[in-house]
């Protein structure tokens, strides 16, 4: 093929290949378009969406303003004869309508999720049946109020399974309708009052029922709307019962001898508060005040009906957790068997507080005052603060000690685990133990602190400033508290000492309790607790007894009296030493004649224990058991005799003659 033929037939295939290229352009071009087309009407439901959120919200503050205005007529100037009065099927009707669809849509549009859901309480039941068969097959020591608690709301597993079930239900259903929140929450009576008839006695089955039937009526009023007369003869029942009961309540309480004062006054506080809010509730509704009667009445049935499903979750989780911390499969692991009595009351008080801010919460929505209580919380810690360049806000400092007080704790439960159940389980050198797990705890505070400086957005030129300045403050006055940082941290590595060695230092003996990374206490064998900085154990002279092993050598005199056969008691000796069981054979002991005083013939016993904390016991048995045999043998122990001359008394001559004393006269 010639040149010129070869160039024609590139040149035709470029030519086709932008042939090729712009026919895909042009219709990429056209798809595009058809893309935009389609993206506008959306665009514009985005903006009408917006705008209608906007309008919803600016509607709940205004309806927030005015709990405490009138907004509609007292009951002596309602018009009775007024048809829409009267015509409650046509509201019932549209209810069912228009609610009705509501939860069809948004059931349809979670189908998978409501399944999903309903699986969990399935689960959640089977669950429960478990733990009321396992809890009659524990046998608890002492149990608790919590596990008393517990193991009678377990034999209501059902009821205790679907208060469980509905505490998790914000888990499964986000954006849910409101109506779907009003069948909820009087589904949630039923458990409730299965529950509270089985745990109360019978003088409290009235009140139960009372507050079913108020239940019942609080889900009528938002079936009803606030202009018919239903709505207003519904309130205003409701709030007679609230007032007759809470009297009764009041009377009871006044008169009641509970052993919880604190628990008491607190009750006498909630019914005296809820019985304001009922009486405000029953004179806001007969002067026109509709929303105030609405919040007043609905602070009473949905507070109590709060605080009892919190009261009972709170005890049926607490329970759980005391009863999985009781039972055989964690009571293996070290960190839960050592520290019983410290999880339960950690675990109590954390679920008791989650409760507490749930119930609050649940309070600054019944008041509907939560736009605003939360906005005055956002602007209070969202206030910015300047410290010369340095700007930050309550908030973040608060984030930041947050997020470090996280940390710590969270290296503190991994520590306990590591110490406990991890590194005591592997064959290590002493001291290597304590200190990977110092590591990993200083690591995760370090990584703790990073991250709430992160957490609140301190930029590196602000962190640069404290540095220096802490720069500054060594050169100053804590080269001590550096110098002992430092120590801690060769002590850590090195292991010179470690925690229960026994130790010297500074003339006093005692045990290494613990060891900090600016400090270590030393217990006395005295009772007392010596605080010896690090930067001492590591420049002065530090005696270790402990520091690779527990021996020690025990040395006894003990001397007998001349004549004694010396061999014999050599042979005694031995064998004392050799019948006490805390005495070890490597090093052999010794017996050895120290020398011949001027009472007695000494010898000196030599041997070894394993035993270092004990080795005041062990020579004090060893000495009983030399006297014993001594004296069993006849082998006598002398005492020191000393010889008394006397030359004169008041200008006599005494002396000495055949056992007696001889006069003479005449001065000395």
């Amino acid at each position: 093929m010639d040149t010129s033929t070869a160039d024609s037939t590139v040149l035709l295939t470029i030519d086709n290949v932008i042939l090729f290229a712009d026919s895909i352009n042009q219709t990429l071009v056209s798809r595009s378009n058809e893309v935009l087309s389609l993206l506008q009407p959306i665009t514009s439901y985005d903006v009408e969406v917006d705008d209608l959120i906007e309008r919803i919200g600016n509607i709940l503050k205004q309806r927030e303003g005015k709990v405490l205005a009138k907004t509609h007529p007292s009951v002596l100037e309602l018009d009775y004869s007024a048809p829409y009065h009267w015509q409650l099927s046509t509201y019932l009707q549209s209810f069912i309508r228009e609610d009705g669809r509501a939860l069809n849509t948004y059931y349809q549009s979670n189908r998978y999720t409501f399944w999903a859901y309903f699986g969990f309480l399935a689960v959640l039941i089977g669950l429960f049946f478990y733990l009321r068969n396992r809890s009659r097959e524990i046998t608890l020591e002492e149990p608790n109020a919590y596990q008393r608690a517990f193991t009678r709301i377990l034999e209501r597993p059902v009821s205790a399974a679907l208060i469980l079930g509905i505490l998790a239900l914000s888990l499964f259903f986000k954006n849910q309708p409101p109506i779907l929140g009003d069948i909820t929450v009087l589904l949630l009576v039923i458990p409730l009052l299965s529950i509270g008839f089985h745990l109360s006695e019978k003088r409290g089955y009235k009140y139960l029922i009372a507050f079913g039937v108020l239940a019942l009526f609080r889900f009528l009023n938002d079936i009803f709307p606030p202009d018919i007369l239903l709505h207003r003869i519904l309130l205003l029942v409701s709030g007679g019962l609230e007032v007759y009961f809470l009297l009764r309540l009041f009377r009871y309480l006044r008169g009641a001898t509970i052993d919880r004062r604190i628990f008491h006054q607190f009750l006498f506080l909630l019914v005296n508060v809820h019985l304001v809010a009922a009486i405000v509730g029953i004179l806001a509704n007969l002067t026109g005040q509709v929303k105030l009667a609405n919040t007043a009445i609905d602070l009473v049935i949905t507070n109590t009906l709060v605080a009892l499903f919190l009261v009972l979750s709170a005890a049926t989780l607490i329970g759980i957790i005391h009863l999985g911390i009781d039972s055989p499969v964690f009571s293996r692991l070290n960190v839960v068997k050592n520290r019983k009595p410290l999880l339960k009351k950690k675990t109590a008080g954390l679920i008791r507080f989650l409760a507490v801010l749930v119930w609050l919460d649940a309070i600054i929505r019944i008041l509907q005052v939560s736009n605003r209580f939360y906005s005055f919380l956002g602007n209070f810690f969202g206030r910015e603060i300047s410290l010369g360049d340095i700007r930050f806000s309550l908030g973040q400092i608060l984030l930041f000690f947050l997020v470090i007080w996280l940390s710590i704790v969270v290296s503190r439960a991994i520590r306990a685990i590591l110490d406990d159940d991890v590194l005591s389980r592997m064959s290590l050198e002493k001291g290597v133990p304590r200190m990977i797990s110092a590591v990993v705890t200083y690591a995760l505070v370090t990584i703790g602190v990073l991250l709430a400086v992160n957490a609140v957005g301190m930029p590196l030129d602000q962190l640069t400033i404290i540095f220096s300045a802490f720069s500054v403050g060594i050169g100053f006055g804590l080269q001590n508290v550096v110098n002992n940082f430092v120590s801690g941290i060769i002590l850590l590595f090195e292991r010179p000492v470690q925690l229960g060695d026994t130790v010297e230092v500074g003339g006093r003996i005692g045990v290494v309790s613990s060891m900090g990374i600016r400090s270590s206490h030393i217990s006395t064998f005295d009772g007392a607790k010596v605080i010896v900085p690090n930067g001492s154990l590591i420049s002065n002279e530090v005696v270790n007894w402990t520091l690779t092993d527990k021996k020690r050598r025990i040395e006894i005199i003990s001397g007998v009296a001349y004549g004694s056969d010396v061999h014999k008691v050599q042979q005694l000796l031995l064998e004392v030493i050799d019948q006490h069981p805390d005495v070890i054979k490597d090093p052999k002991p010794m017996v050895l004649f120290n020398h011949m005083g001027e009472s007695s013939l000494d010898f000196r016993m030599l041997f070894w224990t394993d035993k270092f904390d004990d080795w005041v016991r062990i020579r004090s048995e060893v000495i009983f058991m030399v006297h014993d045999t001594l004296y069993r043998e006849g082998i006598s122990i002398p005492f020191p005799q000393r010889d008394l001359h006397i030359k004169s008394v008041n200008g006599l001559s005494i002396a000495p003659s055949n056992g007696g004393a001889q006069k003479e006269s005449g001065p000395d």
